[in-house]
């Protein structure tokens, strides 16, 4: 008989796929430019808001756009391009023929992100009856919610591992760093990074319903329009861990208010050596956080 080789197997080459999660909270309007993706306009509450950029809990503060000068203007390079669209049913969604100028005062930033392959609205406010008011007839569709939280999700090739937004004058604005792995089968890896942009309150406001409308409104002009939110948003329903994409954990999702209430519950099951430390809770302390978007006729 042949002898049985004692030769030790080499390992199968793992399969590795590479995702990144954009999260933009707050009084973000973006608008669907058709071919290019969406342009997201980071509009100004003054200090009312937070303008935050980067990873989780390591954000870095987005540069206020001074009087007589452009707006901070980046780029979302190195991804693959997608084929998603924003709800319409949990959004607010303007019709447009022309891309509003962005170097008003209530521009704070603009960032460039080609279409996803995914998007995934959060913290959504039911809109009651006649909530929106003025020219509706502009709206794709008259939505039941608003959101206040976007998810872009896209992949990219082991070998474009340098996912950065970059300025017009080709400066590197933002670069992640190393991202959490996770074993889905036994021949695939996924690595997951997760970039967060905020555009909206640090702590919960006292007259928060009457800010969200001015959010609305605000938005409302730059697109041209004179829709107005005249009723209030249901409180949006707590985020449960089995409704996130992989990888991203429910308090990346919540307001800026309730994130200390998020890394509270973090650390005491990290402390208790709990598997699962994710941090779950609400999706908001209040009404939803943002405004009107728009879509390129």
């Amino acid at each position: 008989m042949p002898r049985k080789s004692t030769k030790p197997a080499t390992p199968r080459k793992k399969h590795i796929r590479n995702v990144l999660y954009v999260v933009l909270h707050g009084l973000i309007t973006l608008i669907d430019v058709k071919r290019k993706g969406f342009i997201a306009h980071l509009l100004d509450m003054g200090d009312d808001h937070k303008y935050l950029h980067g990873e989780w809990l390591q954000e870095q503060d987005i540069p206020e756009h001074k009087r007589g000068r452009d707006p901070l203007r980046v780029t979302l390079i190195n991804v693959k391009r997608g084929r998603a669209k924003l709800s319409a049913d949990l959004n607010a969604i303007i019709k447009i023929t022309s891309i509003p100028p962005d170097t008003c005062s209530d521009v704070r930033a603009v960032i460039r992100l080609p279409r996803p392959r995914h998007i995934y609205s959060y913290v959504n406010g039911k809109l009651p009856t006649g909530a929106i008011s003025g020219s509706t007839s502009k709206l794709v569709k008259h939505p039941t919610h608003l959101s206040g939280t976007q998810v872009f999700e896209y992949i990219f090739t082991p070998d474009e591992e340098k996912i950065v937004l970059v300025t017009d004058a080709g400066r590197v604005f933002q670069q992640l760093k190393a991202p959490a792995k996770f074993d889905i089968s036994a021949s695939t890896v996924l690595n997951v990074w997760a970039l967060h942009i905020y555009d909206e309150p640090g702590h919960l406001l006292r007259n928060a319903h009457d800010h969200n409308r001015r959010e609305f409104r605000m938005s409302s002009l730059f697109l041209g329009t004179d829709l107005d939110l005249v009723k209030h948003t249901a409180k949006p329903p707590g985020i449960k861990q089995g409704t996130l994409p992989r990888g991203l954990l429910a308090g990346e999702l919540q307001n800026l208010d309730r994130r200390p209430e998020a890394v509270t519950r973090l650390v005491i099951r990290a402390r208790q050596r709990k598997k699962s430390a994710v941090g779950g809770g609400g999706g908001s302390a209040g009404p939803v956080c943002g405004g009107t978007n728009a879509q390129l006729q």
